[in-house]
Order: C-alpha cells, then structure tokens, then sequence
C-alpha cells in the first residue's frame, strides 16, 4: 500500500487512530485500500486523509480523526462530506461517549451525520476499531487532490 503525507511526516498525534485495526475494518466494508494519502486540501480545505479503495470500482473515503472534539470533527466532516464517495470520522473511545452521544443527539449534530452518510468509528484503549455505523455511498464529482 502507498500512502502519501502532504506534511512531510511530520508527526501529528491524530494520525495514530488510523491503525491497522481501521483499516481492516474499512477494508471489509469497502474493499481493499489501495492507497492512502494524509494531510492534503481538496477545494482548499484540509482532509486528514483520503483512503482509496477498491473492490470493484475505485472509490475515495475521506477520513477525518480527531482524539475527542466530537463536535469539531462532525462540523468538518458535513463541509467535505460532499467530495467523497464514502466518509468516516475516527475518533478515541471514552468512558464519556455514552454523554456525548446524548449531547450530539440533543442538538441535532447525530443526525446530520445519518443525513449525509457519514459513518463514525471509534478507537478504544487497546487500538481496537469499533463502527457506530458505517457511511453510505455517495456519487460524486472528484476535485483533484492538492497540498
């Protein structure tokens, strides 16, 4: 597999929630991952990485990751949402999620993410994938991938 940083391998912490276990996961939802590229722009915002799978057809799963701010990863993920064929938020597993879960449902940011497709995978203590729900496809107009 390829995988590309626009970054220059600089180390973002973040980065880690794309594990092996995540992809392996993503791999059985969606196809061999083929290639992955970090940390680049796609219509000037910036995805922190794009997984290109394939069973079939190609297709390109934006990935966003953040350790806990639920509420900024979802607010991303809506803007980039619409580039992508698949769209996943990763993010750490808490204690806490269950509060958090019924935060993000009270003011409606759950259910944007069920409006637009996006699915959400959490990363717990011990680096293992586990998938909330999974992300439904989405056809789509590619714009090229830049730094």
């Amino acid at each position: 597999m390829y995988v590309s940083d626009h970054w220059g391998g600089r180390r973002v912490i973040e980065d880690e929630l794309l594990n092996q276990s995540v992809l392996a996961l993503i791999e059985g939802l969606h196809g061999k991952v083929e290639r992955i590229v970090k940390h680049c722009k796609v219509d000037g915002m910036e995805v922190d990485a794009i997984l290109f799978c394939r069973k079939v057809r190609e297709r390109r799963i934006g990935v966003e990751l953040k350790e806990y701010d639920y509420f900024k990863v979802i607010q991303q993920a809506v803007q980039r949402r619409r580039y992508f064929n698949y769209f996943y938020i990763i993010t750490r597993g808490s204690e806490l999620i269950g509060d958090s879960l019924r935060d993000l449902y009270r003011i409606g940011f759950l259910q944007s993410l069920f409006d637009r497709g996006i699915g959400w995978i959490i990363v717990d203590r011990d680096d293992k994938a586990w998938l909330l729900f999974s992300s439904t496809y989405l056809k789509c107009d590619f714009l090229s991938v830049g730094e």
